[in-house]
């Protein structure tokens, strides 16, 4: 989806069927589970309390939920393959993900130890101590200068010491 000023938005319509909070229940739990929090996945007994008041705005959904897919998200772009790839079935994958079992963690020359720590902070089992998607995008963008300054530290470093043996002019 491209917004009025030209920029990209992640968005997933696989869920967008799904007319009203009634309509969703345990047996019609239905889109990419592999990306899904635990609080969608099993959602507490207030979401299927009666509720006079159609408008109410109780949903498993919600900004934590979105950094959570969020995090899986990052997670594929990183590998090029579906969260829990290893899993064949999505029933397996389904209570992974209840269990609060992460996805296998890619080797590290694809992921580095900082940036793991913030996709697993995405995936944290209480929605509320998740990050923000800003606070995600800052995270990034810090991890991002970290390795970058690191490779030109070691290139430095490199130069230095091949330096070290040549003779002077």
């Amino acid at each position: 989806m491209i917004t009025d000023e030209d920029r990209p938005q992640i968005m997933d319509s696989g869920l967008s069927l799904i007319v009203s909070r009634a309509d969703f229940t345990i047996a019609s739990v239905c889109g990419p589970c592999r990306w899904m929090p635990p609080e969608v996945l099993e959602p507490s007994d207030e979401y299927y309390e009666y509720d006079s008041d159609p408008d109410s705005d109780i949903s498993p959904f919600s900004q934590w939920s979105d950094v959570y897919s969020l995090g899986m998200t990052i997670l594929e772009v990183l590998t090029g393959k579906a969260p829990y790839h290893h899993r064949r079935y999505d029933t397996v994958v389904i209570l992974d993900i209840i269990r609060g079992t992460y996805p296998p963690r890619p080797a590290k020359e694809v992921c580095s130890d900082g940036l793991w720590n913030l996709l697993c902070n995405c995936w944290k089992g209480l929605p509320e101590s998740r990050p923000t998607a800003r606070v995600v995008e800052l995270w990034l963008g810090l991890l991002h200068w970290t390795e970058e300054t690191r490779k030109l530290y070691k290139l430095q470093v490199r130069s230095t010491t091949d330096n070290i043996d040549a003779p002077i002019s």
